[in-house]
């Protein structure tokens, strides 16, 4: 969904960062990105991808790259909140408006996500349903190991489209 919006707003340059290697929500949320790109056509050259470890330092520092970059992306999606404040932080220090500059998406929606200016564009998470889901399967009360739980795009003010270059 993040990146199906970003592409509607007009982005062809947007920077990914993971999460850390080995977590299965790593998996999903590239391998969910990356569906959303490939359906409208869009390919990411390998330095707009960059690895993150779910912490503000590591969103920061993979932020800092990628705006350095020559031709640096119009959107960035981190693949959770916490490493989307760390762009924030980048932008700011770089002299970007977000999102003027640089459109920004999360996931997760953490609390953080709506008390940032401008509120951060994120892909919520059904919590709820997880931890009663993990709940049923901790007590052998779910039929099936795999559970597949909804997700939804909160479109708040860190997106627009992309500025003329």
């Amino acid at each position: 969904a993040a990146a199906e919006h970003l592409i509607r707003l007009g982005h062809r340059r947007i920077g990914f960062i993971s999460g850390p290697a080995g977590y299965a929500s790593t998996v999903e949320r590239t391998a969910g990105f990356f569906e959303g790109l490939k359906a409208a056509g869009v390919e990411l050259p390998a330095e707009y991808r960059l690895d993150g470890a779910y912490t503000f330092d590591s969103g920061y520092r993979a932020a800092c790259k990628l705006l350095a970059l020559p031709q640096r992306p119009t959107a960035i999606f981190a693949s959770n909140d916490e490493m989307a404040t760390g762009v924030y932080r980048a932008a700011l220090e770089k002299g970007l408006k977000i999102p003027g500059d640089l459109s920004l998406a999360g996931f997760d929606d953490s609390p953080i996500a709506s008390w940032i200016s401008p509120p951060l564009t994120t892909v919520r998470m059904a919590i709820p349903d997880m931890g009663r889901a993990a709940a049923d399967c901790l007590l052998g009360e779910a039929d099936e190991r795999l559970v597949e739980l909804e997700s939804s795009l909160v479109v708040r003010g860190s997106t627009s489209p992309p500025a003329g270059d």
